[in-house]
């Protein structure tokens, strides 16, 4: 065997708690049984963090382990997520750097039975002992005896694959949540909990609920209770199926804010004492959980849907994303703690699933899919591993959602990669295609752009800027803000890139109107606002006067044709009301004219207009009535 680089006793501790955070138990077992069976040829660690072998099993199976980040790591079998081969490659590896293996086959229901005890020593209820195990979880004498034997073999309790060297359970096996962390815990049992609405389970007693059927719901929330003492050991899919099961009583009711409300109380009634990070991460995901009940797809007879949200599911949502942007203002330490890191990458495995189901009316999980990856992830990286992981999930889903109507969010997932790898022609083309489908959202793409300004990259982002110009051509005022905001950062990095500025917002006209309007008055270009208004038709009443007020003060003369053809317009109208109209705005000439010292011309102007108008009795009225002639 190759020589294999020592692991120090702090990698050694984060490998045995990343071990009992990603596997459950009976796949520990199993992989135990297959490094036993001696299974695992060519073990090597050639690269720092990285080991690869094969697995004999059904078939030969390549494993890669990452050290430090399980959730990237892989095998060719077919079950997604950790699996009894990845297990077996570990134990191999710790035997290798002479670990006591059993630590690693025992790390889940060790930390299970050291959770459950610990809980039961900070919070003793109904007189128990402090430091009494809870009747409620489910843990077998199997593994109480292992954690106490610290070094015996595990399996011997019966939920191992047996050694007699057959493979029939090689297939693809069905864990929830289906990505990083997706394995329930328990020992030889699978641990899993029914989240089926109006199950047996109750998380708390409803209002009038009464007799044996009160008894029954209360029993059923002490049991709920016993098995929160596990939530700091548990992993987020775990989590998010005792939250199934805390909020089953509210099934049937309203989904409004008063359903989300005490959805989240069900929830945090059995939480148990946590470290403040862990406590954070926690509230998270109960908000996730609640925000994905609320706008769960509907399965009918034509296929997967999303609903309409009424207005107080509608209102509802948004208190919810709102308060979940709220976690994202405070980043976490995980560095700080392996298990707080795990829980942040499974984390973007919900997140990532609830984006790639979004339909393309409705979006709902898109900001903080990528606000989780700027706030919390990205500043913890150290190299762009995570990023090419990604992106090969991502592609992994090509497949799956070729024909469906909710690519789109995929594609523009894609590209940020694809971005963030600094990939920009490949990430510039994903979007090209994405803008050709319905529902394109132009303001999405900020998640390009405000990381470029943020790091002064003002090349880069002009780069973007004149790409994407081509994208958002076609889509009116609400789309382009950003955009518009985007440039003047650009500029003000960059002065040079002022004129391509210009062309791009030209050649968006006429819907980016009223930004071009705004941004000609910001810089001074009196001269283009002007021709644009004119080239235009636009009319002075249009405007208050407050808005014309910075060319009255800094380019009175370029005023005079828009009034003179608006008076010449309004006149030709030939009613009362645009004669008016024409008074109103010869009234503003005057003070114009006077501003300018050039009351002369104004008189001369006046006394030729009144002439060649004469014949007109109601305009000769008005112009009285102004007090424009005597």
């Amino acid at each position: 065997m190759p020589s294999i680089p020592a692991l120090d006793d702090a990698g050694w501790a984060r490998l045995i708690q990343d071990t009992a955070y990603y596997f459950d138990d009976l796949t520990l077992k199993k992989g135990f049984q297959y490094y036993k069976q001696n299974r695992v040829i060519g073990l090597t660690a050639g690269s720092p963090g990285l080991v690869t072998a094969f697995v004999d099993g059904k078939e030969r199976y390549s494993v890669e382990i990452v050290l430090g980040a399980l959730s990237i790591s892989s095998c060719s079998c077919p079950v997604l997520g950790p699996c009894k081969h990845m297990a077996a490659v570990l134990m191999d590896y710790a035997g290798a750097q002479s670990r006591p293996v059993q630590l690693l086959a025992n790390a889940k229901s060790s930390a299970q039975v050291r959770a459950a005890m610990s809980s039961a020593r900070a919070v003793p209820e109904g007189g128990k002992a402090a430091g009494s195990r809870p009747s409620g979880l489910r843990h077998d004498n199997s593994a109480a005896g292992t954690l106490a034997a610290g070094n015996s073999e595990p399996g011997s309790g019966g939920g191992a694959e047996s050694s007699n060297g057959t493979d029939a359970d090689d297939r693809v096996e069905s864990y929830p949540d289906g990505g990083e962390a997706g394995y329930a815990g328990g020992s030889g049992s699978s641990g899993r909990m029914d989240n089926r609405p109006g199950g047996a389970d109750r998380s708390s007693v409803r209002p009038g609920s009464t007799g044996a059927k009160g008894g029954a719901l209360r029993g059923s929330q002490d049991a709920l209770k016993e098995q929160g003492r596990l939530i700091p050991v548990m992993n987020v899919a775990e989590w998010h199926e005792l939250f199934a099961r805390c909020v089953s009583p509210l099934a049937g009711d309203t989904r409004n804010p008063q359903y989300a409300d005490e959805a989240i109380a069900a929830i945090l009634r059995i939480k148990p004492p946590m470290a403040p990070e862990l406590e954070k991460l926690f509230g998270l995901h109960t908000r996730l959980f609640v925000l994905e009940t609320l706008t769960a797809r509907v399965v009918g007879r034509t296929g997967t849907f999303t609903p309409s949200l009424g207005y107080y599911t509608h209102l509802a949502v948004t208190e919810l994303q709102d308060d979940i942007e709220r976690f994202f203002s405070t980043k976490p330490s995980p560095a700080s703690e392996p298990e707080q890191w795990n829980r942040i990458l499974d984390t973007l495995g919900v997140l990532r699933r609830a984006l790639l189901a979004e339909s393309k009316e409705q979006t709902f999980y898109s900001a903080l899919y990528y606000l989780l990856w700027r706030k919390w992830i990205i500043p913890e990286m150290r190299d762009t591993a995570l990023f090419e992981e990604e992106l090969r999930r991502l592609e992994g889903e090509e497949d799956n959602r070729a024909a469906s109507p909710s690519r789109q969010p995929l594609l523009i997932a894609r590209a940020w990669m694809h971005f963030c790898l600094s990939e920009d022609d490949e990430a510039l083309s994903l979007l090209r295609e994405a803008a050709k489908r319905p529902g394109f959202h132009p303001e999405g793409l900020d998640i390009f752009w405000e990381p470029l300004s943020e790091a002064g990259e003002a090349r880069r982002l002009v780069s973007w800027l004149t790409e994407a110009g081509e994208l958002l051509r076609g889509h009116r005022r609400h789309g382009l803000d950003s955009y518009a905001r985007h440039w003047e950062e650009a500029v003000r990095l960059l002065p040079g890139a002022e004129p391509q500025m210009w062309r791009l917002l030209a050649d968006m006209l006429p819907l980016s109107g009223d930004i071009y309007e705004e941004k000609l008055l910001a810089h001074g270009r009196w001269r283009q606002w002007m021709d644009y208004q004119l080239s235009s038709g636009k009319d002075p009443a249009d405007f208050r006067v407050r808005e014309l007020q910075p060319l009255e003060k800094n380019a009175p003369e370029l005023l005079l044709p828009f009034y003179h053809q608006a008076v010449e317009r309004h006149v030709s109208e030939k009613n009362r009301s645009s004669y008016k109209a024409a008074v109103k705005l010869l009234k503003r000439l005057s003070k114009l004219y006077k501003k300018m010292k050039a009351e002369d011309r104004f008189e001369h102007f006046l006394g030729s207009f009144t002439a060649r108008h004469s014949r007109l009795r109601a305009l000769q009225e008005e112009l009285r009535k102004g007090k424009l002639t005597p």
